[in-house]
């Protein structure tokens, strides 16, 4: 209601204050917008948990699998992570947060699992065809075990990143009758918004 007086600790009252880091402990810059820092927040997190994983999963396969990590599988190991890091950006699996914050690990596992599955046999064929007798087990420990890594990773990313300043996006509410105040009460009462 206009010309209504607004009671100590009315919604009107409440400051909102904006985040002035980028969440990696530096200033923002001049004009940076929330979702910038959000969507480098989010993508950096998932890209560096899906490399970490990725890692984990290929020791566990060449270490535990055969007589152990050699030089040469290493060095192609590493060499082909920019490939994963394409793959997944073609699948979308670092755009998706941006699109939707309350976007769950859940909804990635189809296209985690397709771009495992295709990578790993990619690369088990070029090994056949390189003329190498590539152990068809080490790729298939590799494969069962980088998915649930990579979501596991994944949700525990997301986890993370919400909870950093940086994540937070701003809101405007229009109006300041009773609908609007209901509004902003709802903001301050439930985290997920």
């Amino acid at each position: 209601m206009p010309g209504r007086p607004l009671g100590k600790g009315s919604v009107k009252e409440t400051r909102f204050h904006a985040s002035t880091e980028n969440g990696f402990g530096r200033p923002a810059a001049v004009g940076s917008s929330v979702r910038v820092t959000r969507a480098r927040l989010v993508h950096r997190a998932l890209l560096i948990s899906d490399t970490i994983s990725l890692g984990i999963a290929f020791m566990l396969a060449w270490g535990v699998v055969g007589p152990g990590i050699s030089g040469s599988a290493a060095a192609i190991f590493l060499g082909t992570l920019p490939a994963w890091w394409l793959g997944a950006q073609l699948y979308r699996l670092y755009d998706r947060d941006l699109e939707r914050p309350g976007h769950s690990t859940v909804e990635d596992f189809g296209a985690v699992l397709h771009l495992l599955t295709l990578g790993v046999w990619l690369a088990y064929a070029a090994a056949h065809l390189s003329g190498n007798h590539p152990s068809p087990s080490r790729f298939l420990t590799f494969w069962a075990s980088a998915i649930p890594l990579v979501m596991i990773a994944r949700s525990c990313t997301r986890a993370f990143a919400r909870r950093r300043r940086a994540y937070l996006q701003n809101a405007v509410i229009v109006g300041a009758g009773d609908v609007g105040q209901l509004v902003a009460r709802k903001f301050l009462q439930s985290p997920e918004y």
